[in-house]
């Protein structure tokens, strides 16, 4: 489509009879127009109507005009075009009648040309190009009644890019057939080096000299395509060009049985031989590819069966071989590292021996073996600077030999021809990588030595045999030629051709008959492939013999070479078709399911952390999520609570679960309640009773009390209804308690059903009397009977109570219990058979306090006699009852004996709580058994 700023300006001149189209553009803010294109046709094209575009839209113009004389026009040449006249017209290359790119100089890119042209396929391009010449060359001619210059002679083949080769005569090996070079037969002799013409035609007798010919002279026409031609008596035998004769038949008994084959081509036979010292010959089977390696050969074969072929192997003389080429391999003397190796064969002028294609390799591996197929040769390069360089410096050429895996780098930067005799077939004879320092076997390779006579039969032979082309391989023309059929082809089933494999099958190796298909994960495109390409990562392949590789769906993914696609795991997801690989849910997410195209939020209510999961957590008590697609939970304000997988929080009463304990009161509060306790409980819960009942003791022995009345702090009333002022008392003990608190007493008791008594007693005063029987069941006393009382968190001498003895060492007389009955003419004895052995040093007793206590002293009385004075003692604890769990509270080591004043003796300066605790005796004065008066513990219950 034009727009409004371009124009087009025809001019016509009747006088010259010209037509002059120009083509332009007006820039913005000017007035003249400026030319980029000029093309002048010698003819007035009488143009009355103009088109423009291709006609399938509206055009909108902004007007035609005329112009009568040149000089109105106003322009501007652009570049490329320069001014004659009243045009603009094109700089050009000579010999050019306009160009297709203005300002071009290349004879290649005219519109037409001023005199000839050179068209395709004399030149290199496509259909349609040419180039502008003066003249035609010397070897092609003005063709009649056109500007086109063609070959005087050309050249049957054409070149690799499809161009025709022109030639004033035809070369010395060729016959021209009607201005035609075509090849002269190979049944011809190639006497072109001394300046004769081979041929003059395409038939034998046509050849100035002959391959074949018979005992008078004339030329034989060889074998059928598919043929090879064979000298001598069919009886007689050649010589392959891989070192083995060959004879018609077989040789019978003596074959290796771990290289025999089936199916195989003759070269991988020879290759198997070639591979072991001791194989001498082997049998081929061209039916169908069966090789038998023998360890001897024999004066006559057999011809039983005309598709068997017997091939002896022949070592060179002297371990050296020369090849055609001129280039002579040598068998090293010895064993020797890489470098001593190549400063030999330096010395005798050459370097290691390293085979530049498969023809060499397949010499050197021959040669190796023949000298010893049980030893690593080295190959003749070293790793240099990260490049392989043989012994004159030069880089590995495209040709490797390499075994599977190798080389495998590290350290090894030399290399070596695995020994023939090597289990894996894919290993033997190729290449491995290794360490210089190793001693193996050498073959130097010496360049422009003379080459050995050619076998081309003399004139003398009058009789050829025609042998079938051997599988793998194509002969054409019936000569002596058999050619492999390269890798990517297999020989055709008459061996005139080798046919390429089709597309979606290969062959790997030259000499193949059979192509093979692509495995499955594997494919190509085109025929004539001597591999497979893996499938691309997100594509697959499920059958052999692809020719395309099918995309993975969505939610599948594949990695190179894949025969199927792998769903994603749950947890994953993939999108699209076509997935290398699956991307991870992020948190918040999750896939639960394999093959998954998405993933989904976690609802309300739930979470996840983590990239990649397949479930979602609920949100635990107290916590909420209230959207979807949430990576965490938040907590629920104070004073509100919610159950697992909440979406919200609710208010939550602090006093529903009762916290307080013994009667007291809940006052639920924001995020938190208080307890309001009764008078005989304190704490945060009211957990802790403000006092701890110890027992019913005898109050007087009429002489004197156990402790003082704090009746005086209570007013004082008269009896009522046959009751004393304190027995009617409300409240009595809770009150009796207050006073005590106030006086700072650690005791307070109760006698006689209500009668306050209190006591800082620190020395166990309140117990001296012992036990009474006359308390009440109201925890008020009795008759000359206190229930004593000791107030929490304060210590006093805890009373003696034999029924706290849960174990001891046997004492079956004189038990603990008497050493905890307050009565100093008892005494402990453990006089058991075996802790009575002087020197035991483990008696102990155990005492369950019923609730745990808080201990922080401990008093000992001694029977006092050195015999069985306690002298050592250690006090343990234990949390838990049997089995007991028992940590040392305090040892002591300095208990005195004899009569000493007081008869008791107190210890203290530790802290234990604990409910179980153990008296255990560690040594006496004299090492035989203790005798222990009294025990006293010091302290307070805990709870």
């Amino acid at each position: 489509m034009l727009y409004q700023s371009y124009f087009v300006c025809v001019e016509e001149d009747l006088e010259q009879s010209t037509t002059t189209v120009q083509f332009g553009k007006t820039p913005d803010n000017e007035d003249s127009g400026h030319v980029w294109l000029d093309y002048q046709f010698h003819d007035v094209l009488s143009l009355h109507f103009y088109a423009f575009g291709s006609g399938e839209h509206a055009v909108k113009m902004m007007g035609v005009s005329q112009a009568f004389k040149p000089t109105d026009l106003n322009i501007v040449c652009r570049e490329g075009t320069v001014k004659e006249g009243d045009r603009c017209v094109q700089v050009c290359h000579a010999e050019c009648v306009g160009c297709r790119t203005t300002g071009s100089d290349s004879p290649r890119d005219c519109i037409t040309c001023l005199n000839l042209r050179v068209p395709y396929p004399y030149l290199a391009g496509s259909v349609g190009d040419f180039e502008c010449v003066s003249a035609c060359p010397v070897n092609m001619v003005q063709a009649s009644g056109l500007n086109d210059c063609q070959c005087i002679k050309r050249m049957e083949e054409p070149a690799d890019d499809g161009t025709v080769t022109c030639v004033t005569s035809c070369p010395l090996t060729h016959f021209d057939d009607s201005s035609v070079c075509k090849r002269c037969s190979s049944l011809c002799t190639d006497v072109s080096g001394d300046g004769q013409a081979v041929c003059t035609g395409p038939a034998a007798e046509q050849c100035t000299a002959c391959v074949y010919t018979a005992a008078d002279g004339s030329c034989l026409e060889g074998c059928s395509p598919g043929q090879k031609a064979v000298t001598g008596s069919t009886t007689g035998s050649t010589t392959t060009n891989d070192g083995y004769t060959v004879r018609v038949g077989d040789c019978p008994g003596n074959d290796i049985p771990d290289i025999i084959g089936d199916g195989i081509t003759l070269q991988t036979c020879a290759d198997r031989c070639s591979s072991r010292s001791d194989c001498v010959s082997f049998m081929f089977n061209y039916d169908n590819g069966r090789c038998y390696p023998k360890t001897q050969t024999c004066d006559e074969t057999t011809k039983d069966n005309p598709a068997l072929r017997f091939y002896d192997k022949n070592c060179p003389d002297g371990n050296s071989l020369v090849l055609a080429s001129g280039k002579m391999y040598s068998v090293g003397g010895d064993s020797r590292t890489y470098s001593d190796a190549q400063d030999e064969c330096r010395r005798q002028g050459g370097i290691v021996a390293i085979p530049r294609d498969d023809e060499e390799q397949r010499k050197l591996v021959f040669l190796k073996n023949c000298f010893n197929s049980a030893d690593q040769f080295w190959v003749g390069m070293k790793k240099t600077a990260g490049v392989w360089q043989d012994g004159g410096g030069t880089a590995l050429g495209s040709f490797t030999s390499w075994a599977p895996g190798e080389p495998n780098e590290g350290v090894k930067l030399c290399a070596h021809f695995v020994y023939g005799e090597h289990v894996d077939e894919e290993r033997r004879n190729n290449w491995a990588d290794a360490e210089c320092f190793l001693l193996y076997r050498y073959i130097c390779e010496k360049e422009s030595v003379t080459p050995p006579a050619d076998n081309t039969p003399s004139s003398e032979s009058d009789t050829i045999t025609c042998e079938a082309c051997q599988d793998g391989y194509k002969c054409v023309n019936g000569d002596e030629v058999e050619e492999i059929c390269p890798a990517g082809t297999i020989s055709r089933s008459d061996g005139t051709a080798c046919d390429p494999c089709a597309a979606g099958q290969f062959s790997g190796a030259a000499g193949s008959t059979t192509c093979q298909q692509c495995p499955a994960g594997q494919f190509n495109t085109q025929s004539g492939s001597s591999s497979c390409q893996p499938c691309p990562a997100g594509k697959y392949s499920s059958s052999a013999g692809s020719t395309e590789c099918q995309v993975c769906p969505a939610g599948r993914y594949s990695s190179s070479g894949s025969s199927s696609c792998t769903r994603c795991p749950a947890g994953r997801y993939s999108t699209s078709s076509g997935s290398s690989s699956c991307q991870s849910c992020q948190a918040g997410e999750y896939s639960s399911s394999s093959g998954s195209t998405s993933c989904q939020s976690c609802p309300a209510g739930q979470y996840n952390t983590r990239e990649g999961s397949t479930s979602c957590q609920s949100c635990p008590a107290g916590q909420y999520s209230s959207s979807s697609g949430s990576t965490g939970c938040m907590v629920c304000q104070a004073g509100s609570t919610s159950s697992v997988g909440a979406t919200s929080c609710t208010d939550v009463n602090e006093c529903q679960s009762n916290p307080c304990q013994n009667g007291g009161t809940c006052e639920n509060m924001v995020d938190r309640y208080s307890c309001t306790c009764s008078g005989y409980f304190e704490g945060e819960h009211c957990e802790t009773a403000v006092y701890s009942h110890l027992g019913c003791f005898t109050q007087s022995d009429g002489t004197a009390n156990v402790m003082g009345s704090m009746e005086g702090h209570f007013p004082y009333g008269p009896p009522s209804n046959g009751l004393l002022y304190y027995q009617y008392r409300e409240h009595a003990i809770l009150k009796c308690y207050t006073f005590a608190e106030e006086a700072g007493y650690n005791l307070f008791a109760l006698e006689d059903g209500g009668m306050c008594r209190g006591a800082n007693d620190q020395i166990g005063t309140y117990r001296v009397l012992g036990f009474s029987q006359n308390c009440g069941n109201d925890g008020k006393g009795g008759d000359n009977a206190i229930d004593a009382y000791l107030i929490t968190g304060k210590a006093t001498w805890l009373p003696r109570r034999g029924s706290w003895i849960v174990d001891e060492t046997y004492s079956p007389d004189y038990g603990a219990e008497r050493a905890l009955d307050g009565t100093f003419g008892t005494y402990w004895n453990p006089a058991g058979s075996a802790t009575a052995q002087r020197y035991a040093n483990n008696w102990f007793f155990t005492v369950d306090l019923t609730v745990p206590h808080t201990l922080t002293g401990i008093r000992i009385t001694n029977y006092r006699d050195t015999t069985h004075d306690v002298k050592a003692f250690k006090l343990q604890k234990s949390q838990v009852g049997s089995p007991f769990n028992w940590e040392d509270v305090t040892t002591i080591t300095n208990v005195q004996p004899g009569p000493v004043l007081p008869y008791h003796q107190d210890f203290s300066g530790f802290q234990g709580t604990a409910r179980f605790w153990k008296f255990l005796v560690t040594q006496t004065h004299s090492g035989w058994q203790p005798w222990a008066r009294e025990v006293d513990f010091y302290g307070f219950p805990s709870v």
